[in-house]
């Protein structure tokens, strides 16, 4: 569980990177493509990088979300695997599984 945690994080920065080079190269290529000139280019790639950014800050809190219930989720496992191994198995597992 925690590898999976960790490979979530990894995963992130990776996209947050990758979106904020995007972020960065996209803007001027699509201006490009509209045919903007001059001033006008200026202020059609920053409202894109500030679309895009807009767009990366909104979906962060999803993310963080994810990883605290994915990180909360991991320690628990592993404080009832620790848990059993101190106090042996329950009646339950001792039985087979029926009560």
């Amino acid at each position: 569980m925690k590898t999976d945690w960790i490979l979530r994080l990894v995963t992130f920065c990776i996209y947050l990177l990758t979106a904020l080079g995007f972020s960065i190269w996209l803007p001027e290529q699509f201006c490009k493509l509209i045919g903007e000139e001059g001033a006008s280019f200026n202020s059609c790639k920053w409202q894109i990088f500030g679309f895009r950014f807009v767009f990366i800050l909104l979906s962060l809190p999803m993310e963080l979300l994810t990883y605290a219930v994915v990180y909360r989720n991991a320690t628990d496992m592993i404080f009832k695997i620790q848990l059993r191994k101190l106090s042996g198995p329950s009646e339950i597992e001792m039985n087979g599984g029926k009560k």
